[in-house]
C-alpha cells in the first residue's frame, strides 16, 4: 500500500544557538553529541554561555575528555579538532544498529554522562522533484520530495535533512511513525523549492525517543508566538552535577542526491 502523505512531518524554524535567560554570573555548558554510521560524521561540541553583556553568544571549551563505550565494552575516544577549538571528533567511529552507547565528558572537572541506542537504518527509497504548479515564472521552480518505507516491526522516529547547492534550509523536519507505521510513503520538503541544475543532498536519520523528545521540545522553544508561554528548556538526556544544556544522540542513517532537471 502506497500512502501519500503531504507535509507527514513537523516543519519548524531551528536556530543553530539556544537563548537562555540566565543571571549576569550564571554560565550554563552547551553540550551537543551526535554519532553516527559513516566515518568522519561523529562528534561532540561543548561551550559555554558567557556574561549576557559580552558581545559573544558562547564561549569554546577546550581541554575536555570525551569517551564512548559501547554495550560490548569497547570505548571510543573523541580528540579535539585543532582546526576547531571546542570540537571533539573521531574520524574512525561509525555506530552499528541496535546498539546501546554510553557516553563520559569530562568538562572542567565536571563528568557528563548519558546513553542513546541506535535503532535499525531508516528507509529512504528515493528523492525526486515535481513542478511547482503555483509558480508561474519561468524558470518555474520544482518541488522537492522523498519517498520511504517506514518498519512496521518497531516505533520509529526521524529527522529529515535537505541541502540544496551545499545549504541547508533554516527549517527542518522531524516526526514519528504514529500514522505511517509500517507504511510505504512520500513526503515533501516543504518552503525547499529548487531549480533545474541545482544539486540536492538528503540525509535521513533514524534516532531514539529522548533524542527525538529534545528535538521535538527545541522545535517547540524556537516556533513559540507572541501569545505562548514562555519556553522552557527541551528535556535534556545529559546527567551532571550542574546544569548543561543540550543532548547525545545516535543517528542511523541513509542519503540520496540528484541534480533537478
Amino acid at each position: 500500500m502506497t500512502v501519500v502523505l503531504i507535509g507527514a512531518l513537523v516543519l519548524s524554524s531551528c536556530q543553530k544557538v539556544i537563548e537562555v535567560e540566565i543571571d549576569e554570573d550564571d554560565q550554563v555548558y552547551v553540550f551537543e553529541g551526535v554519532l553516527k554510521d559513516r566515518d568522519s560524521t561523529s562528534f561532540f561540541k561543548v561551550s559555554k554561555t558567557v556574561n549576557i553583556y559580552e558581545n559573544a553568544t558562547h564561549e569554546i571549551v577546550s581541554g575536555a575528555v570525551i569517551t564512548v563505550q559501547d554495550e560490548n565494552s569497547v570505548s571510543y575516544s573523541f580528540s579535539e579538532d585543532p582546526a576547531d577549538p571546542g570540537t571533539y571528533i573521531n574520524n574512525n567511529f561509525a555506530a552499528v544498529e541496535n546498539m546501546t552507547y554510553y557516553l563520559t565528558a569530562n568538562v572542567e572537572g565536571h563528568i557528563i554522562t548519558s546513553s542513546s541506542f541506535s535503532k535499525q537504518k531508516p528507509i529512504l527509497d528515493s528523492i525526486y522533484a515535481r513542478p511547482n504548479q503555483l509558480d508561474q515564472n519561468t524558470p518555474q521552480s520544482k518541488w522537492i520530495f522523498y519517498h520511504s518505507t517506514d518498519r512496521v516491526e518497531e516505533e520509529n522516529y526521524y529527522r529529515l535533512r535537505i541541502w540544496i547547492n551545499g545549504k541547508e534550509p533554516s527549517q527542518y523536519f522531524i516526526g514519528n511513525d504514529y500514522y505511517i507505521n509500517g507504511e510505504t510513503y512520500e513526503a515533501q520538503f516543504f518552503t525547499a523549492d529548487a531549480y533545474p541544475g541545482d544539486k540536492i543532498d538528503v540525509e535521513m536519520l533514524e534516532m531514539d525517543p529522548k533524542v527525538y523528545d529534545y528535538l521535538y521540545g527545541l522545535q517547540n522553544t524556537l516556533t513559540t508566538g507572541p501569545f505562548s508561554p514562555a519556553p522552557a528548556n527541551p528535556p535534556s538526556n545529559l546527567e551532571c552535577d550542574i546544569e548543561v544544556q543540550g543532548y547525545f544522540g545516535v543517528y542511523m542513517t541513509q542519503t540520496a542526491s540528484m541534480i533537478v532537471q
